[in-house]
């Protein structure tokens, strides 16, 4: 895979033809680079720090919060994130709104997307941008992503982390869906490290290098340690949301209303609007989630299974050392003026005797397995007698 190097592009077309002629890029990459112009989230188009253009492939900062990850940082991660209609994503640092955007152009205007952003004044810059492209089923949330309620919150199947981790970071991954994936920039003893991360299970985490990077820390929330967490929650159902849920959920859903019009069917007995006003509002996104087992990942993905133990804090330090330079996210990180993608052959390597992290029990809620019980497997046998 060829690498990135920084280009003098004058416009948001030139860019893009740089980033496809540089690096091996999807169709999907390409096209949401072109639709979403980088420098609409700007609030000016002067000078960039370091006196390059918004459009060249170097990190842009204006007076103030404002401030853009060099471009092929952001399709780095686009590809790592092996993004998808329909997926949920969490942009945690969300910063100028950038980086929605473009993943909202690929994972689609149903997919539930939350951002969270320690800076009032981005959150409220993002707000305006996102609106004016009509992205607003994005959600944007003012708080630290350290001060996030892992047990109220939903599950994500993709994550990106825009600010540098360290051993704070575990939070983030309970958030992470068992088969998702994360992307985001990590600390070890010999720098941070900008890494994907596959979730197996409750406890393992697979594990591959992208680029080494430098990225400001993740901030401590400003409130007191005893202030109500934020909790990310999914769309209540209703039929107007009802393509926002999972494919499992939806199937589900359908095979009970089929069910229901059986008149030989249990759900028969039930008053249709006890259905939809009532029982499928109250089961969360989750509720007819069945875990299994996490997909193996590309051929690319030649990493080795960790504890979540073992890859916080210090436990990185044996990365290998990819050429590539730094870079960073969306919400207001230092970075270098280059970057590459490397090849993908990087494995950090597991210290055995670290502790796993505690699994958390994330069952679905019983009405939802009763239902699916009765409807049959994800909508698909019923079994309505």
């Amino acid at each position: 895979m060829r690498g990135f190097f920084a280009t003098q592009a004058s416009s948001n077309e030139e860019m893009v033809k740089s980033l496809k002629a540089c690096g091996s890029l999807s169709k999907a990459t390409i096209k949401a680079f072109r639709e979403v112009d980088r420098g609409y989230f700007c609030k000016e188009r002067g000078s960039a720090f370091g006196g390059g253009s918004i459009y060249h492939d170097m990190p842009y900062r204006e007076a103030g919060l404002v401030h853009l990850s060099a471009p092929s940082i952001y399709a780095t991660a686009l590809e790592a994130l092996e993004l998808e209609p329909g997926l949920s994503f969490l942009n945690a640092g969300s910063g100028t709104g950038y980086f929605s955007a473009l993943v909202a152009h690929m994972t689609g205007p149903q997919s539930i997307h939350h951002g969270v952003e320690i800076h009032a004044e981005l959150v409220d810059h993002a707000r305006r941008k996102l609106d004016g492209l009509g992205l607003n089923t994005i959600e944007l949330h003012h708080c630290s992503c350290l001060a996030l309620d892992p047990d109220k919150s939903m599950r994500f199947d993709r994550i990106y982390v825009g600010a540098g981790a360290s051993s704070n970071g575990k939070l983030l991954f309970s958030l992470l869906q068992v088969g998702g994936v994360m992307v985001g920039p990590f600390a070890g003893p010999e720098g941070q490290r900008l890494l994907k991360l596959r979730r197996l299970s409750e406890t393992e985490f697979k594990v591959r290098e992208l680029l080494a990077v430098q990225f400001t820390p993740l901030l401590q929330p400003p409130q007191p340690p005893d202030a109500p967490l934020l909790a990310l929650l999914p769309p209540v159902w209703t039929t107007a949301s009802h393509r926002r849920f999972p494919s499992v959920h939806r199937e589900a859903v359908i095979a009970v209303l089929i069910c229901h019009a059986r008149p030989d069917s249990l759900f028969a007995t039930l008053p249709k609007e006890l259905l939809m006003e009532a029982i499928f509002p109250m089961l969360g996104e989750e509720a007819f989630h069945r875990p299994k087992p996490a997909a193996a990942g590309s051929s690319r993905d030649s990493a080795a299974s960790i504890s979540l133990g073992a890859m916080l804090g210090e436990e990185l330090a044996d990365v290998s050392d990819e050429s590539g330079s730094d870079g960073g996210s969306d919400g207001g990180e230092e970075e270098d003026e280059e970057g590459s993608l490397p090849d993908e052959t990087a494995t950090p390597n597991a210290q055995p005797n670290s502790p796993p992290l505690e699994p958390t029990e994330r069952r679905p809620h019983v009405l939802g397995r009763i239902l699916r019980m009765l409807s049959g497997s994800g909508g698909s046998a019923m079994a309505c007698r």
